[in-house]
């Protein structure tokens, strides 16, 4: 794939423990507003995975349990420009996974 940018995502289920970082190759013409969103979703998914789910109108339902952890909004999935020396270690290897876009 020619004309790539590597991102590093970094992402958290809203729960100690929960941080995880993947590590991507997307298309450069990807704009800020796409990256933003396309992490969001990955830290949505890495959410799920732990049987967290976001939901930000729950506490308006009358179902709303104060005390049910499968529900938070402290769930976060963030993009930055792959550093090597910044993001290596976020790697179990030390060395980057690639997920291609």
């Amino acid at each position: 794939m020619t004309n790539t940018r590597k991102i590093a995502i970094g992402m958290n289920a809203g729960m100690a423990g929960t941080d995880d970082w993947e590590f991507w190759i997307v298309p450069a013409t990807m704009t800020d507003t796409e990256l933003c969103d396309f992490a969001w979703q990955r830290g949505l998914d890495h959410a799920e995975s732990y049987g967290v789910y976001y939901t930000p109108h729950y506490e308006d339902s009358e179902d709303f349990d104060p005390d049910d952890e499968c529900y938070s909004d402290n769930i976060d999935g963030w993009y930055e420009d792959y550093e090597p020396e910044k993001h290596d270690d976020h790697s179990i290897t030390g060395t980057p996974s690639w997920n291609t876009y």
